[in-house]
């Protein structure tokens, strides 16, 4: 076989499956067979056919590997519990054949547009051995070839230079440290433009393709001997601080000097050299600075878009609305008002008599009876009415409930994963007169901007949730931040009526929301509880009792 390339090799070299795991060896041979290959070459089993081993299995990031074609691969050997012995891939190398079989086998595979066993057979019949430099150098010799017409030499002719391309691009990248998977996706996004893009600005990787962040990009850029201080390292140093807060703190916003702190950390400058840094990421639009505040504060752009939209379109809502109210006499008359005390009265009064309204409190104070009764007062109305929650769980408890179909955000909104984007939005807004919206505390700023973005001008919307539950995964604290604006009816719900307030986790919880300690007295030996006040200051065993809790206590008392 004759190499393309030469790759820089750190390791040590070793030739067998019974080698240690920890010594990285490298095996070379021709793909006998593709067993399974995922679709974005990420992971792939193959069969590689070599004089050493004879057939073996290889597993890992094999990128457009293709039947006949030979390489080599770098890894260590492993017995799986299931399939015995197989190499598991780190990195590998396309090669190019040198025998005549090879040779056949490998433009057989359909690697090559337009050439399929039976062309191959012909090209291999004339050519033999050569038939690769042909295609390389001398590709219009393809024409001695009976019936060889000129429109076929030029599709091959181009498919041919096409892959060259495609495999000097991945050798490149490489060498740069990436994986075949990693060089799979940067190859999709950029094609031929690759290593130009690469070698210009390496850091654009972070923010275009999907799983090579900052620091990936940052050893990609170490590679290219790219400067430490470099415009493009500083601003993307600065989006990747921002985009990491947000993501694990929770926050939409940093304020400039916290942000500066951990950018020139992180980007081991000074801080005035950081501050470059985030003028970068403002000029590339990864971050928007919003000096109206008596401190400055940092947004990703994406979250102060959301954040924007968010005000603009409640503000509208409130500001003024055609929607027609409903005369409280009229609701009088519904079968089960007398039942609702006078805030759940309230609750439902202000959805149909305001465009939006919040319905909040803490467990057991009736927020499902409410919900169940707008519901009713809406279908009575021949309403077109949608309930959603944030996730599969709390939709399947909505919809038990309320005694009505209930939904994801997601499917409501009909996510569509090609367009990474929603069905439903600001153009194809939702054609409902009442929107229920549950669980609103589980709302990130991102799915929030996304839900009121697809309401129409006449569509009623119903937030519920207690805010004082533990905040959204994502960023941003919207079901709180929106009761503490003020700017939108909320109604909160404070009387339990939840299992006649047995339960004693919800008596707890409203004894906390209201500055008090729990009941931690034991309950009495015959009485069955659902909360029990454990002290234990030892960590170690603190572990475990919460073990035994779960695995044997709890499962053996209810």
């Amino acid at each position: 076989m004759r190499r393309q390339s030469e790759l820089a090799f750190n390791g040590v070299s070793a030739s067998g499956p019974d080698r240690p795991q920890w010594i990285e060896t490298s095996v070379q041979g021709t793909v006998s067979s593709v067993v399974f290959a995922s679709e974005d070459g990420a992971y792939a089993v193959i069969r590689l056919e070599n004089t050493q081993h004879g057939e073996s299995v290889l597993v890992g990031a094999l990128a457009a590997v293709a039947e006949g074609q030979d390489i080599e691969a770098w890894g260590q050997w492993e017995r799986h519990k299931e399939h015995g012995r197989q190499f598991r891939v780190k990195r590998f190398e396309a090669l190019l054949p040198t025998t005549e079989e090879g040779v056949r086998r490998y433009l057989a595979s359909g690697i090559i547009p337009g050439i399929g066993p039976k062309l191959a057979d012909r090209i291999v019949d004339r050519f033999g051995v050569e038939t690769l430099s042909i295609l390389d150098h001398y590709s219009a010799r393809l024409l001695e070839i009976p019936g060889f017409g000129k429109g076929r030499l030029k599709q091959i002719k181009d498919a041919w230079s096409s892959q060259s391309e495609r495999r000097e691009i991945y050798i490149f990248l490489q060498g740069l440290g990436l994986s075949a998977a990693y060089c799979d996706r940067v190859y999709r996004k950029y094609a031929a433009n690759a290593v130009e893009i690469v070698k210009e600005n390496p850091y654009r990787l972070a923010r275009e393709v999907k799983g090579i962040g900052f620091r990936m990009a940052d050893a990609i850029a170490r590679h290219l001997n790219i400067a430490p201080d470099n415009p493009f390292r500083l601003g993307a140093g600065a989006s990747y601080v921002l985009a990491t807060m947000a993501e694990q703190q929770g926050h939409t916003c940093v304020p400039r000097d916290v942000l500066l702190i951990e950018a020139a950390r992180l980007l081991a400058v000074e801080e005035d050299v950081a501050a470059t840094g985030l003028q970068r990421a403002v000029e590339d639009g990864t971050a928007v600075v919003d000096s109206a505040a008596e401190e400055p504060l940092v947004y990703p752009t994406d979250l102060y878009r959301a954040e924007c939209d968010l005000a603009q379109i409640i503000a509208g809502m409130t500001s003024g609305s055609g929607l027609p109210t409903l005369p409280p006499q009229a609701l009088a008359r519904s079968r089960n008002w007398t039942m609702l005390n006078e805030a759940q009265q309230t609750a439902v009064l202000n959805v149909f008599q305001h465009p939006i309204s919040i319905i909040t409190g803490g467990p057991g104070v009736g927020k499902t009876t409410v919900t169940r009764e707008i519901v009713a007062i809406a279908n009575s109305l021949n309403w077109n009415v949608a309930l959603a929650a944030p996730t599969g769980r709390a939709a399947k408890r909505l919809s038990e409930s309320s005694q009505a179909h209930a939904q994801t955000i997601h499917r409501l909104l009909k996510w569509e994963p090609e367009l990474s984007g929603f069905a439903h939005n600001s153009d194809n807004p939702l054609k409902h007169h009442l929107v229920i919206i549950d669980e609103v505390s589980m709302l990130d700023i991102h799915l929030a901007a996304s839900l009121f973005r697809a309401f129409s001008a006449e569509t009623r919307v119903v937030l519920v949730g207690d805010r004082d539950q533990l905040p959204s995964v994502g960023p941003g604290s919207f079901l709180r931040d929106l009761i503490e604006s003020k700017c939108v009816l909320a109604t909160h719900l404070s009387e339990v009526y939840r299992q006649a307030g047995g339960s004693q986790i919800i008596v707890s919880a409203h004894r906390v929301n209201a500055g008090q300690l729990p009941e931690m007295q034991p309950p009495q030996s015959s009485e069955l509880s659902d909360f029990y006040w454990i002290e234990q200051e030892d960590q170690e065993k603190l572990v475990d009792v919460v073990c035994r809790m779960a695995a044997e206590r709890i499962p053996k008392r209810f």
